[in-house]
């Protein structure tokens, strides 16, 4: 029994490590910064002036990763990439650089669509390293309650009053007024000086006006779906 309990559990545990990639093996802190390696498969979920995001399927939480690039991206969101580049930290972020070695480079093996990845602002702000890189839907009704510096706003979330900021990287919003509400938002969450932002591709803006009259907590929730 004990020869058949420890085969179960060696099994068990090769098979936990072949359902793990590289990318997952590099945020769960398994790989030394600066490792030179190649990691192959892996799907574009966001592209940036210079420089990508990177998912492993199913993508989720820890299974994202930025990757610097040497010059602006040649590749699409959806294209699936093979990788061979170094691993660092680079402000604040686990990131792929495909400036070093002289031979980095990035190679596109196919194409598929993106895992659509939907978080509530509460699941982010819990661990929101793990999330990091990651492109999300934020699935909370989100109230604007302050227009910021460099492009940035904060909403809280209508379910819980969790704050989240969002960051117009993108340059997609440039009229952002305070009371605006949003059924959800949609974007790529990123460490950004030295705080988790949402950089923001999309969001679903509603009509959040409320009367005078008392509404209980359905009816107000009624606003957001």
């Amino acid at each position: 029994m004990k020869k058949l309990s420890l085969l179960i559990l060696t099994v068990a545990l090769c098979a936990s490590l072949a359902q793990a990639g590289d990318i997952a093996d590099i945020r769960a802190g398994l790989v030394p910064e600066g490792t030179v390696l190649t990691i192959e498969g892996a799907i574009v979920t966001a592209v940036m002036n210079s420089s990508i995001t990177v998912s492993e399927l199913p993508g989720g939480p820890g299974m994202s990763l930025w990757v610097i690039t040497s010059g602006p991206p040649t590749v699409a969101v959806g294209d699936i990439v093979d990788l061979f580049g170094t691993y660092i930290e680079h402000n604040e972020r686990s990131t792929f650089s495909l400036w070093y070695p002289a031979e980095a480079s990035i190679t596109v093996t196919g194409s598929g669509t993106p895992p659509m990845i939907f978080a509530t602002a509460d699941e982010l702000v819990a661990d929101p390293e793990a999330w990091e890189s990651t492109v999300v839907m934020v699935t909370d009704g989100l109230i604007v309650q302050e227009i910021l510096a460099d492009g940035n706003w904060s909403v809280s979330s209508f379910e819980t009053g969790t704050v989240l900021i969002l960051n117009d990287y993108f340059g997609l919003f440039p009229m952002v007024a305070l009371g605006e509400c949003y059924n959800n938002a949609f974007g790529v969450f990123f460490r950004f000086e030295g705080q988790h932002v949402l950089k923001a591709l999309e969001v679903e803006i509603t009509d959040c006006s409320v009367g005078n009259d008392t509404l209980d907590f359905g009816e107000l929730k009624s606003f957001f779906r």
